[in-house]
């Protein structure tokens, strides 16, 4: 995460709170089923992240981890290798975190 965001309290815009949301998410489009696997872990710790910030009541960085999550699980989807056999059970997983974020937003 970039660090100007990390301990910042409070957001003095939308637009602001939308450019820490919605970092780039930059992924090599032939990464392999353990590199995918690897993804997923980091989106997992990104909803930790987002729950940490809702319990200590600070909604901006919390919808800042829940878009990034939602972005990197679009990101994803498109991956070639996301589709294998290897990665459904996390593909299952996450779809329903996903429609669970999605509703929170």
């Amino acid at each position: 995460m970039n660090s100007q965001w990390k301990n910042k309290a409070s957001f003095s815009s939308i637009k602001e709170l939308n450019e820490a949301a919605f970092l780039l998410v930059k992924i090599d489009p032939s990464s392999s089923v353990q590199k995918i696997q690897m993804y997923f872990k980091t989106s997992n710790k990104m909803l930790n992240e987002a729950e940490g910030y809702a319990l200590s009541g600070n909604l901006e960085m919390q919808y800042i981890f829940l878009m990034r999550f939602c972005n990197l699980m679009s990101a994803l989807s498109k991956l070639k290798n996301y589709q294998s056999p290897e990665n459904q059970t996390n593909r299952e997983e996450y779809r329903k975190k996903t429609l669970s974020v999605i509703a929170a937003l």
